[in-house]
């Protein structure tokens, strides 16, 4: 089998290639002026985000017990599946925003995507620094941690653009909190 990382990359590549799909509806939608329109489809998006990250959640898991069986090193081995669970999680949280941002681009603000995006990783490095090492109070984790810190990175890059949204939509109204 390709080592844990791989798969990772695999199974997210995957799901965000789902949801780039929705830049066509919506960005069809917001050419006919239709908002209507490009609010179901943000909102389906996030059905099929959720469908996804259930899916791949259940999958990784479900596969942990082949890596630590396969003819791997245990010193390698071990520590992959010990990052990849708490990994695994993240998937809600990185789906949602690929969501919020292919709305937002298709809707004309590109902007959030990337400052969120740029954010993010220092949030993820502050946090991988907390959870490896175990600084500023945290418990040392060790390579479990940086799993744990990008899976906090994305719910915290999915609540901020999921937050700009409806801060965008109140600003405007675009019916996205009715609809």
């Amino acid at each position: 089998p390709p080592p844990l990382s791989e798969s990772r990359l695999t199974v997210g590549l995957f799901s965000a290639g789902m949801l780039f799909a929705l830049d066509y509806y919506i960005a069809t939608a917001q050419g006919r002026g239709d908002q209507a329109e490009c609010n179901k489809w943000l909102w389906q998006g996030c059905w099929l985000s959720l469908f996804l990250s259930i899916g791949i959640i259940g999958i990784v898991i479900a596969t942990i017990p082949a890596y630590l069986r396969a003819n791997f090193k245990p010193e390698i081995a071990e520590p992959a599946a010990q990052f990849v669970v708490p990994l695994a999680f993240c998937m809600p949280g990185f789906t949602i925003f690929i969501t919020f941002r292919q709305y937002l681009q298709s809707t004309g603000s590109v902007t959030a995507g990337t400052v969120v995006t740029l954010l993010a990783i220092g949030f993820n490095y502050l946090f991988n620094w907390m959870f490896v090492f175990g600084e500023l109070g945290a418990p040392k984790m060790g390579v479990a941690g940086s799993g744990l810190a990008t899976t906090l990175t994305r719910t915290l890059q999915a609540a901020a653009i999921v937050g700009y949204a409806f801060y965008r939509d109140g600003q405007r109204g675009l019916g996205l909190a009715s609809s």
